[in-house]
């Protein structure tokens, strides 16, 4: 999956100058400029790519910067307003290694999520064929919980042990192996 980042470049009126820096703060201000179907098309490419930041959060992540440096680390935190990141155990160009790096929003050309990840919404449906009525799919925490006791989420079981656990893991592994991933 491969995000690109950009700009408000032009709207409708020749006259609106290019937007720098961190680009919204300045779109506010100039929004008497912008048409009315404009500003709906940035917020909602605002909504977009904060739910799509949202869903890799906690995983491994490959940054590409406008220099043409590329990141690789943990996606730790990201501010929605200047889509700054914070990764950790990050290195830089498979070279040098960082604790924590953080990365200005105007810096950054590209976000690339370099595995499949689980549609989880999908093996919450085929667990609840299995466990009807006893199944929860929480998006935001990016986990499946079975029986209130067994958490399921791209890794597998997380959380739980016994029968339930053991037929949970195996419906995630038959999943897994089908078409539950996505590129």
């Amino acid at each position: 999956m491969r995000i690109m980042l950009c700009r408000l470049k032009r709207c409708a009126q020749p006259e609106l100058p290019l937007l720098n820096g961190s680009g919204f703060a300045e779109l506010m201000l100039m929004r008497d400029l912008i048409t009315p179907h404009a500003m709906l098309a940035t917020r909602l490419l605002r909504l977009t790519l904060d739910a799509e930041l949202k869903k890799m959060m906690g995983k491994n992540v490959s940054v590409e910067t406008s220099d043409g440096s590329l990141y690789t680390g943990v996606l730790e935190a990201f501010d929605p307003a200047s889509l700054s990141l914070v990764l950790s155990n990050a290195e830089k160009d498979k070279g040098q290694k960082y604790f924590r790096v953080v990365l200005g929003g105007a810096y950054i050309r590209a976000i690339l999520l370099p595995k499949a990840f689980v549609e989880l919404r999908k093996l919450a449906e085929r667990l609840e064929r299995i466990f009807p009525n006893m199944v929860k799919y929480n998006e935001e925490a990016g986990v499946v919980i079975v029986l209130d006791k067994v958490r399921v989420d791209e890794r597998g079981v997380i959380e739980g042990t016994g029968m339930v656990a053991e037929r949970v893991q195996k419906v995630y592994e038959e999943f897994m192996k089908g078409a539950g991933t996505e590129s």
